[in-house]
């Protein structure tokens, strides 16, 4: 089965009100996703294309029954293209096709918000922050943040600013930042303190779940404390006197119950980005269930390699280059640069001296030892300073570089040290004889 050809706007508005479950099924309708028509049922796939694979954005957009078909016969299309495929953040598994666990997202019942709200205390204190500091949320319209409007002009300001202070290199696929395609689907909400615009919320539509995904959420410097809530407060109440079924923050990437493997990039990334943060500002809001999220491979085809290609989706490029450029983009790069290979080191030495094997590196077991605690110690060190940064004060970036500089010098100086110095037990080296006759 071949593809036909992409569907007119309308066939995909139809084809994501009646399927539309997936909370990322409206990207569809955004920059850079392709679609896949099947020409047996009319059922669409929003996909990005790698080169080298098609993932799919969500599920196919099809009857539930319908949906294991029209995923294989999108499987034998790539693989027609020379492609692999996949499908990311898929909300339910499909019977036959292999499944990996990349995350949850927090869902909630709008019209019980306000209860939520009364159930926290630390929730009702942001709230009262927000208000206390003169921030003010409302709604704005489509027009109000049209082309060339003061109120438009304003929150792309926010936007740029918000892009630029962001630690990670722009990333696409289903994180493009995209608030004005078909704005007369979104709502907008802006907070202002006194005539600044300080945040900015925008939410696209879950078309078959009567729901909502809060999509963009953009901050500036000079939002206070609680100004995130305050949008999110108004936007939930917003959409509950409209009759919303489910609202949602959409995906906590690798929250939950995830493989081990993945538990280890959560740690290992953390300087990176703050996968527990995001996690925990979600939880603050006290969502009514969390909702697995899936990465889908078609049959025979391990997730794991699907996980490269979904990756790729969203950086757009070589995932090492990505990183490189990621790395160089921290505030704490310098940090970020030594704990990525402290890491591996750290565990090599524990392995060694687990099994015994100390003599390659010269020292006693019970030395290696040591020296593997001290490591480990440094990597903690190390991984908190790409966490935090090293602040923006002189002073501050002063004594944090020595509080990481200081050990790695000392590390360095032993190492060389142990290795030039003759062990005091062995004798002098014997000169060699002098020949007299020559």
């Amino acid at each position: 089965m071949t593809a036909s050809a992409a569907p007119s706007e309308d066939r995909l508005v139809a084809a994501l009100a009646a399927h539309g479950r997936d909370a990322v099924a409206f990207q569809a309708l955004e920059p850079g996703i392709d679609v896949w028509t099947d020409a047996r049922t009319g059922a669409v796939v929003p996909y990005a294309d790698t080169g080298r694979a098609w993932v799919g954005a969500g599920l196919p957009l099809a009857a539930p029954d319908e949906v294991p078909a029209v995923a294989r016969r999108f499987a034998d299309a790539a693989r027609a293209h020379g492609r692999r495929c996949c499908w990311f953040a898929a909300e339910s598994r499909v019977d036959g096709f292999p499944a990996l666990l990349v995350g949850e997202q927090p869902e909630w019942v709008p019209a019980d918000w306000p209860s939520s709200v009364r159930a926290s205390r630390r929730l009702r204190e942001q709230l009262r922050r927000s208000r206390a500091a003169g921030v003010t949320v409302r709604a704005a319209s489509a027009a109000e943040l049209g082309a060339g409007q003061p109120l438009r002009r304003a929150v792309d300001a926010v936007g740029r600013r918000w892009l630029a202070g962001q630690h990670m290199e722009p990333m696409g696929f289903l994180v493009t930042l995209a608030p004005w395609q078909r704005p007369e689907d979104h709502r907008y909400f802006v907070a202002f303190r006194g005539p600044e615009v300080v945040a900015f919320l925008s939410l696209v539509p879950i078309p078959a779940r009567r729901g909502w995904l809060f999509e963009d959420l953009l901050r500036s410097a000079a939002a206070p404390n609680g100004t995130s809530e305050a949008l999110i407060d108004l936007a939930m109440r917003s959409i509950a006197a409209e009759g919303a079924a489910v609202a949602t923050l959409g995906l906590a990437p690798l929250s939950g119950p995830v493989a081990g493997w993945l538990r280890v990039a959560r740690v290992m990334a953390r300087g990176l980005y703050d996968f527990r943060g995001l996690r925990a500002f979600k939880a603050r809001l006290r969502p009514h269930r969390w909702r697995p999220v899936w990465l889908v491979a078609p049959p025979g085809a391990r997730p794991h390699r699907c996980l490269q290609d979904a990756l790729r989706a969203f950086v757009g490029t070589h995932l090492a280059g990505f990183l490189f450029r990621t790395i160089l983009r921290h505030p704490s790069a310098a940090c970020v640069a030594l704990a990525l290979p402290l890491v591996p080191w750290t565990l090599a030495l524990g392995l060694l001296v687990a099994a015994g094997a100390h003599g390659p590196l010269g020292y006693s077991r019970g030395a290696l030892a040591a020296w593997t605690c001290f490591d480990s110690a440094l990597d903690a060190s190390v991984h908190r300073m790409a966490h935090v940064g090293l602040g923006v004060q002189a002073t501050t970036i002063a004594l944090r570089a020595a509080a990481v500089g200081a050990p790695v010098l000392g590390s360095i100086l032993l190492w060389w040290s142990a290795r030039n110095s003759a062990p005091a037990d062995l004798p002098s080296p014997v000169p060699r004889p002098q020949h007299l006759n020559r």
